[in-house]
């Protein structure tokens, strides 16, 4: 179901949760609101859950955790609160994590670095505080990491300069020595 910037206002329907051979859910850049409904738990064959740039609220839902085809969870751009669960590092599949531009808080978990197959990794703009797990630096097929607009310390895994895309000089950190 591809529906982004379509005007859609409004909380988002229970119902979808009925489709539950749904393998895309695209709703991105529209002005959806409320929190995102437990119903969608159904919907566990979805390799791309696209919601960004809406007005959405409450924590990422745990039953995310049990989305192993998720190839791309696109959440950034909303008002959602809590940590980022270190569930997400149980998505084998997981290619591109969009949770940019939210109220998150807590520390990068992590067990991000497990996610062998994450490309795209956005979570600036956020709360987070604490250190960049140096895990983080040893994803093979890492294009993109952007952090910036949080509060981290510390220093920044050296290894992550070689990313092609990033946003680390911005964040006043020094590189770690080794």
């Amino acid at each position: 179901m591809r529906l982004p910037e379509n005007g859609l206002g409004g909380r988002i329907p229970r119902e979808l949760g009925n489709l539950i051979g749904l393998e895309e859910l695209r709703l991105a850049d529209n002005q959806l609101s409320g929190e995102i409904p437990n119903e969608l738990s159904r919907l566990t064959n979805l390799e791309q859950f696209l919601l960004h740039n809406n007005q959405l609220v409450g924590s990422l839902p745990g039953w995310l955790a049990d989305f192993k085809n998720l190839e791309q969870l696109g959440l950034g751009g909303n008002r959602l609160t809590g940590p980022v669960p270190a569930w997400l590092g149980n998505l084998p599949n997981l290619t591109r994590l969009y949770l940019y531009g939210n109220e998150l808080s807590g520390t990068i978990p992590a067990e991000l670095g497990d996610l062998s197959n994450l490309e795209i990794v956005l979570l600036s703009h956020n709360q987070l505080e604490g250190t960049i797990p140096k895990k983080l630096a040893n994803l093979p097929n890492l294009t993109h990491v952007f952090l910036d607009g949080n509060k981290l310390t510390g220093c920044v895994p050296s290894k992550l300069q070689g990313v092609e895309n990033n946003d680390l000089d911005d964040l006043g950190l020094p590189y770690c020595r080794n």
